[in-house]
């Protein structure tokens, strides 16, 4: 038999990834057509996209805001214990809020040292490790089985120090990275892995580095040079596997969006003369009425700070003042995600994860999963992406409702709330590997929006031991 050429070998493989996408949209219209959709729960999913840190004298309390996608500001009721500095903060998926890092910026050198706060759901503030181990600690990001990577910046060596902190609040060092100055963190969804973005501050490059969360060992994502100032946050871009950020050339006042990928290192996406000022934070609105547009803080004056709503493409499709932006102190910012996928805490085998669509109630949910990762992932018809690669083996199972006993609950409806829960039983079984990854995203569908798919979360991974 004569061997088929690139180009057909190519076109084979393009018709059969064209047969898996129209294969899984036929799926989701058929399961949206077979299960009963009920009414939208009465539960109002929560606006506000940012937390942020009010402008305060370092001899007084610090207090946090948050500023919700019309630029309007709440204050959040806990203020933090005299002496302590918030200095970045993640979502707490497990307790509904967040889980904050702060130093003690007294004068007494016996006072030095970290610490790591949650803020919960209701307003109040709890103290989960005060440790004079942490220098000045400047990010906190999520890691595998309900633990943190945190990164400490300790100026007298010269070093930037990475720490996992336990469920149970045990601090272990993972490493240190030399002459590395903290810029930023954000996820990698793909690999499942935090990101720390870091100034190299001898040769004046940025690394973009995935941290393994296990032992803390380093991989390049990517290097790029320090031609940027006031970089926001990354943001996960499923359908390119890719990170998005707003920044400023330093030549220039301008206001741009970059893409920085693994194989091409940095690229913009727009160049906008007319948008001026420093981007202070970028989030993803995301949902069924503003799928794919993003949300940028950016600050013009002292006094003036907008929200500016951009497109895939960088084009800006509405502006509006924050009040009162004097309020704000700009280093400390955070986005507010909520995590409609998410980890629950279990053990013994077991593995849950938990659905959360505050105004998807009664609807139907599926949970595709996958042990090939998220990159690319399968494309819809109008213009989105379901962050998960059918790895032919559990993308079927779970698009059917599970596997017996071992994996439930990937089909069904989610409650009057908006909440369902997927489980993996393990226990027994004996695994072909050590390190498995299962990959899951969620969507919820609904007959009458775009592909019969209203949301689509972000990807998430489960590591099984």
């Amino acid at each position: 038999m004569r061997p088929e050429s690139e180009s057909t070998q190519q076109q084979r493989r393009r018709r059969a990834h064209q047969k898996r996408s129209s294969w899984i949209r036929g799926v989701s219209a058929g399961l949206a057509v077979l299960f009963l959709i009920a009414t939208p729960g009465t539960r109002i999913a929560a606006q506000d996209l940012f937390l942020v840190r009010k402008r305060t004298l370092l001899s007084t309390p610090s207090q946090l805001l948050f500023v919700n996608k019309s630029g309007q500001i709440t204050t959040v009721a806990a203020t933090f214990p005299a002496g302590w500095h918030p200095t970045w903060a993640a979502v707490d998926e497990n307790n509904h809020g967040f889980v904050i890092t702060a130093w003690n910026n007294t004068t007494q050198p016996s006072s030095l040292g970290g610490a790591v706060f949650r803020l919960v759901g209701n307003g109040s503030l709890q103290t989960l490790n005060k440790s004079t181990i942490l220098k000045k600690p400047k990010g906190i990001v999520l890691g595998e089985r309900e633990s943190w990577i945190l990164f400490d910046e300790d100026v007298r060596q010269g070093s930037l120090n990475c720490y996992r902190i336990s469920r149970m609040n045990k601090i272990t060092s993972l490493g240190r990275f030399m002459d590395m100055s903290f810029v930023s963190a954000g996820m990698d969804h793909d690999s499942g892995h935090p990101i720390l973005v870091a100034l190299d501050m001898k040769l004046r490059m940025v690394h973009y580095l995935r941290i393994d969360p296990g032992n803390g060992t380093p991989t390049t994502f990517a290097v790029v040079e320090n031609n940027l100032s006031n970089i926001t946050q990354p943001l996960y871009e499923p359908a390119t596997g890719c990170l998005v950020i707003a920044g400023q050339p330093r030549s220039s006042n301008a206001l741009n969006l970059y893409r920085i990928c693994p194989e091409r290192g940095l690229s913009t996406i727009v160049h906008h003369k007319n948008l001026t000022g420093t981007p202070i934070a970028m989030n993803r609105l995301g949902g069924r009425a503003h799928p794919g547009v993003y949300s940028l803080l950016v600050q013009k004056s002292f006094s003036t700070m907008n929200m500016v709503t951009l497109d895939r493409s960088g084009l800006i499709l509405s502006t509006s003042r924050v009040t009162p932006s004097s309020n704000i102190e700009t280093d400390f910012m955070v986005r507010k995600r909520s995590r409609h996928l998410f980890r629950r805490p279990a053990g013994n085998g077991k593995y849950r994860l938990g659905i959360d669509y505050p105004n998807e109630g009664g609807r139907t949910y599926v949970v595709p999963l996958s042990l090939l990762g998220a990159r690319y992932g399968i494309p819809l018809k109008d213009g989105r992406t379901v962050p998960i690669v059918n790895d032919n083996f559990l993308f079927y199972f779970s698009l059917l409702g599970g596997l017996g006993k071992i994996i439930t609950g990937t089909v069904g409806k989610l409650n009057s709330g908006g909440m369902a829960e997927v489980g993996f039983d393990v226990t027994g079984i004996t695994l072909p590997a050590s390190g498995l990854r299962i990959t899951a995203v969620a969507l919820v569908l609904d007959p009458a929006a775009k592909s019969g798919v209203a949301e689509i979360s972000l990807p998430i991974g489960l590591p099984i031991p």
